[in-house]
């Protein structure tokens, strides 16, 4: 690489705009008192849903809206969680007296009061769709409730089915690829469901915490159980790994696991925090700077959007939305033309061996995202095509380059049109 081509790598990434990483919602923005935020989701069309203590949020990236009693035939304040299906219905289930689930279909609301089909509560504490769209529902001390696309209700428990009689309260339910349903209850573990008659039971406390309140599935089919007190990672044919924040106990309510061996938390003494256990067990607690009363709040929802956004609720009723490589703004990605174009900081940064690119295109043309060593020498070639105007993000596999890459500083450059942009990355080994 000559000089000239050498200053102007360095001068551009010397003058690079540090991108916005946080956003934060307080109470009046949302229009609500201080309560808990107990829910979020994405629908189809990116618009954000949350549920509170207080009724629902829709965010359509510009404004709030509210929906309760007040405005809707809903009959319970209390969402406890927020779920989208193929057709972009959305479901609430609620943490009251009667009814228990709710849909929306964008024009109208259908309240089920869920003692109507065998269950004696009307608590609907989480809710996961099959790859027929069925419902699998945990409750309050009722056991897995089923509702499919034609009415039909059915209740498992300890009196027809595999499903333990400790095991019938359930806090959450999610269904993998393999539409296989995996449950985690409220003092006696954990557990799985084929759908169909095999039940699998997680019950051996040394590695799992009795109350189980979330549960994910991350990119490498590693099974994860939030719990009061510990954190606990299933890694098929090989067993099972633990953690946690303080010793104490941090209730982790919700999680979202992130590549390159890291995975974030909701939780309800200390807010977001991520685990990083690619080498050993490393935790950050990460708070959005300039609120203090944030710093040791605690949050009890946390969603990562289709851009990389993550979204937190916090247990005072605010909400944050959070990008280590920088936001990637809502309105933009609700359908608006993005009005310029960006090159934004891979994350995560440093990184072992994988990391993703984002960055984004505000007219159609010819578009090329190359890596080059600092030498100045091109390593890899990510995008090198034509592109529409929108949001796009690439992972790039340092692995996957013939040879292998040693670790070091490592430049990569987005070209589109005229314009161009460049970014340094480390890749550590």
């Amino acid at each position: 690489m000559n000089k000239k081509l050498m200053l102007i790598f360095y001068f551009a990434l010397l003058s690079g705009i540090e991108a916005q990483t946080w956003q934060v919602f307080t109470n009046g923005d949302l229009g609500i008192p201080e309560t808990s935020i107990t829910a979020l989701a994405e629908d189809k069309e990116g618009i954000i849903w949350a549920g509170t203590a207080n009724g629902i949020l829709k965010y359509d990236g510009t404004n709030w809206e509210k929906f309760d009693t007040t405005n809707t035939p809903l009959t319970a304040q209390f969402i406890w969680t927020v779920t989208i299906d193929s057709f972009n219905n959305k479901w609430f289930g609620t943490f009251a007296d009667t009814a228990g689930l709710i849909k929306y279909d964008n024009q109208n609301w259908t309240v089920y009061n869920v003692k109507d089909y065998g269950l004696n509560g009307s608590a609907v504490f989480s809710i996961a769709i099959d790859s027929n769209n069925n419902l699998w529902m945990g409750t309050y001390w009722d056991g897995l409730a089923m509702f499919d696309t034609g009415n039909l209700w059915k209740v498992y428990n300890h009196t027809n089915s595999g499903l333990l009689q400790p095991q019938e309260e359930i806090n959450c339910v999610v269904i993998d690829d393999s539409n296989h349903l995996w449950y985690g209850s409220d003092g006696w573990g954990a557990g799985s469901f084929d759908l169909d008659s095999t039940w699998e039971y997680f019950t051996n406390f040394t590695v799992i915490d009795p109350v189980v309140f979330s549960i994910s599935i991350d990119g490498r089919n590693n099974k994860w159980f939030g719990g009061v007190e510990s954190v606990s990672m299933f890694i098929p044919d090989s067993g099972w790994r633990k953690f946690d924040y303080s010793n104490e106990g941090e209730w982790y309510y919700s999680m979202v696991t992130d590549t390159n061996k890291s995975v974030w938390f909701a939780s309800t003494k200390k807010g977001l925090l991520k685990l990083d256990y690619s080498q050993g067990e490393k935790w950050i607690h990460v708070f959005p700077p300039g609120y203090p009363v944030l710093q040791n709040e605690g949050c009890g929802t946390l969603i990562k959007d289709k851009t990389g956004n993550l979204w937190i609720g916090y247990n005072n009723g605010y909400i944050a939305v959070f990008n280590p490589g920088g936001i990637v703004s809502v309105k933009n990605k609700n359908g608006i033309v993005p009005t310029t174009y960006q090159l934004y900081q891979n994350y995560p940064n440093p990184f072992n061996p994988t990391t993703e690119i984002k960055y984004q295109i505000k007219e159609p043309g010819f578009v090329s995202l190359k890596v080059f060593d600092i030498l100045g020498k091109e390593v890899a070639t990510l995008v090198d095509e034509h592109k529409n105007p929108g949001h796009y993000s690439v992972t790039f596999d340092a692995s996957s380059v013939s040879g292998g890459l040693p670790s070091g500083v490592y430049i990569y450059k987005l070209q589109a049109g005229e314009f161009s942009s460049v970014k340094k990355m480390l890749l550590t080994k």
